[in-house]
């Protein structure tokens, strides 16, 4: 793809602009200033609640949509456009996740409809046997994201890919002009449905597959490579 038809870059932000402690790469940073500068807009797309997304873009100078809990609040930073309501009682998944071990997030009272569970030392259940407790007790329609950092519980249908095509629709821009940055496999659903893709070094090797484009550098430090790459840099 020219640089000249690139209009947007869609990043995780876990892993792929921070280094491996959840540091803000501060290269990253100024890589993304320099993609706004050039008319490209940057969307920042994360498992974390949608404030913390949209105050992270406006600090470092993201001017696209920004997507939180994977997907499920799309909008303006602090303006949300979409939100995914959910069928069932917060609670009763919250009470389900605790008999599991999990602990849930401080962030949860303060997310719109994602919630984030934290590992304990008890928690050894994976996303499939999370699925099968909730489905014994009558809780079917949901989507479950292991990120590495947590395990999200969220709508059914919702994910990084649905979150993405509704913030372009806010761009009014089409998906072959997006590139998408990720590391994790709950960035998988939006490697499937762009045509251009990077990961970095560290990532997944499920999403390693999907990817256009394997940095030679990890974490933040391959954000900076492939900005360089779009700017034309050696």
């Amino acid at each position: 793809m020219e640089f000249s038809e690139i209009k947007a870059v869609a990043t995780d932000i876990d892993g792929t602009i921070t280094n491996e402690h959840r540091e803000l790469n501060l290269n990253a940073v100024r890589a993304i200033r320099k993609l706004e500068k050039k008319g490209i807009n940057v969307i920042l797309i994360s498992s974390q609640s949608f404030l913390v997304v949209s105050d992270l873009a406006i600090y470092i100078g993201a001017k696209g949509p920004v997507i939180g809990e994977t997907g499920a609040v799309v909008g303006w930073p602090r303006r949300p456009a979409f939100i995914a309501r959910w069928r069932y009682d917060s609670q009763k998944i919250t009470r389900i996740m605790l008999s599991l071990g999990f602990r849930p997030s401080f962030s949860n009272p303060f997310r719109f409809s994602n919630l984030a569970f934290s590992r304990t030392d008890d928690a050894t259940a994976n996303e499939e046997e999370i699925y099968n407790k909730l489905k014994n007790e009558g809780i079917t329609d949901v989507e479950i994201y292991d990120s590495g950092f947590a395990v999200h519980i969220l709508p059914k249908g919702i994910n990084k890919g649905s979150g993405l095509l509704r913030a372009l629709t806010l761009l009014k821009i089409s998906i072959d002009n997006v590139i998408v940055v990720g590391d994790g496999k709950n960035d998988l659903p939006m490697f499937k449905i762009a045509k251009q893709s990077f990961a970095p070094a560290n990532a997944d090797p499920i999403i390693k597959e999907h990817a256009s484009y394997i940095a030679e550098k990890k974490n933040g430090a391959a954000f900076v490579e492939l900005v360089n790459i779009l700017l034309g840099k050696k």
